[in-house]
This record gives C-alpha cells, structure tokens and sequence, in this order.
C-alpha cells in the first residue's frame, strides 16, 4: 500500500512538472529591443528577446533570453494588476536620459509582471527624470497585426 501511494505521488509530481513546462513554453513573448538596457543589476544588448515564465507555480521568475542565446537572465517579479485593457503584450522600460530599465512584463491575457527595482536604478532615479516606454510584444508563433501602430510609445512620468 505505502508503495502504491509513493508510485501515485511520484507520477502525480512527474505530470505536474511536465504539464507546468508544457503551459510555460506556451506564454513565451517576444519582443524586438532596438536600445541596450538593465535587467537587475545585469546589463542586456538590443536585439531579439524570448520570455517566458519558470514553472515556480505562481510564475514569479521570468527567464529573459536574446533569440541568438548570447544573453540571458533570470529575474524574480511580482504580480500586479494590470492598468492596461487592451491585453496587449508589452515590455515597460524605464528611461533615465540614455539608460532604460526592464520595469514591466505584460502577457496577452492581462497579467502583469512587475520588476523589483534594482539599486542601479535607484541610484539613477536620484539625479534624472523618468519616462516610460512600453514596446508591444508577441506570442511565440502569433501572427504579427495586419496593421502596423508605432512600435514605441513614450510617456513622461516626471518626478
């Protein structure tokens, strides 16, 4: 009997896993960045990215990868409701002069994923203004729009 439920528990854990992975390369993102930026403390060239969720459960660590696997990062973020309706998929930067900041992940099914901001940031934010730039990202394998909008929007947001 104790057997039978350490069988059952182990082929319960190995689907789990399995599926989690499964679901996790289903949300990957893409995006085109055409500046270098910060992810943390870890300095990212422009270029092409793929992000996706580390099955954690609650997909609290996000895996950022340069499409050609020169760079990559893992990050730890936080849910956060999204202020965006339109479930757009889009990656927040924050810009300080010539320095931008991975601030926000946003996937196409109105999830939000805020960065923790790092101390690199903080000690920028002391001596310059900050702006946001959202730029839209796809699902892996989507379709891009028929219709092109400007890929780069900016907000000023100073403080």
């Amino acid at each position: 009997m104790r057997m039978q439920t350490l069988s059952l528990m182990c082929a319960l854990l190995i689907s789990t896993v399995a599926a989690s992975g499964t679901r996790a390369q289903s949300r990957t993102l893409e995006v085109d960045i055409p500046f270098a930026f910060a992810v943390g403390s870890q300095q990212m060239p422009s270029g092409s990215y793929q992000v996706h969720p580390m099955p954690t459960g609650d997909s609290s660590l996000q895996v950022i990868r340069s499409s050609d696997g020169t760079a990559q990062v893992i990050i730890s973020t936080m849910a956060t409701p999204s202020q965006d309706a339109t479930g757009t998929p889009k990656f927040v930067f924050h810009r300080y002069g010539e320095q931008y900041f991975l601030a926000e992940i946003r996937n196409w099914d109105g999830h939000t994923r805020r960065l923790f901001v790092s101390l690199e940031e903080k000690e920028v934010v002391r001596t310059k203004a900050r702006m946001e730039i959202p730029l839209l990202a796809r699902a892996s394998g989507a379709k891009p729009p028929e219709h092109h909008s400007e890929p780069i929007t900016t907000t000023n947001l100073l403080q």
